[in-house]
């Protein structure tokens, strides 16, 4: 159990004979404990025999590339980044150090996201909407 530095509790976790451990901020430290014992599952650092990458992509140190996946010229993947199955990544795309892109998501061209961000299934990133105007529309506003 993870207490605050309140005696009370303590002790009646210890009169009760549960084993506790007190921290200043225990919410922060059941977030670290939960992050040490759980670790998600992680593609190996390789390159699945499906996945189609262009010649011209640059694929920084232990990248983990799923089944199905396409990564298109231009591409920058920074280092330890995990790239699910069927991911699609447009051309010019650049993706920071250990994100992880979960299977299924497409990445649209000139698209940069930055280290240690997430990207969940089926999500879309950089289409048209929210602001964004293709540059063959531009005169049109």
């Amino acid at each position: 159990m993870i207490l605050p530095p309140d005696q009370n509790l303590q002790a009646q976790a210890t009169a009760r004979g549960i084993a506790w451990v007190a921290t200043e901020y225990p919410r922060y430290g059941f977030a670290r404990a939960l992050a040490y014992w759980y670790q998600p599952w992680r593609l190996p650092p390789e390159y699945h025999p499906t996945a189609a990458i262009d010649s011209s992509a640059q694929l920084g140190a232990g990248v983990g590339i799923g089944a199905h996946a396409a990564i298109q010229a231009g591409v920058n993947v920074g280092n330890e980044v995990q790239i699910y199955p069927n991911v699609v990544i447009y051309p010019q795309v650049t993706i920071g150090d250990r994100t992880i892109l979960h299977a299924n998501c497409v990445i649209h061209e000139r698209t940069v996201i930055g280290a240690d961000c997430v990207i969940h299934s089926g999500a879309v990133i950089g289409a048209e909407g929210f602001g964004f105007v293709p540059v063959a529309d531009q005169t049109r506003r």
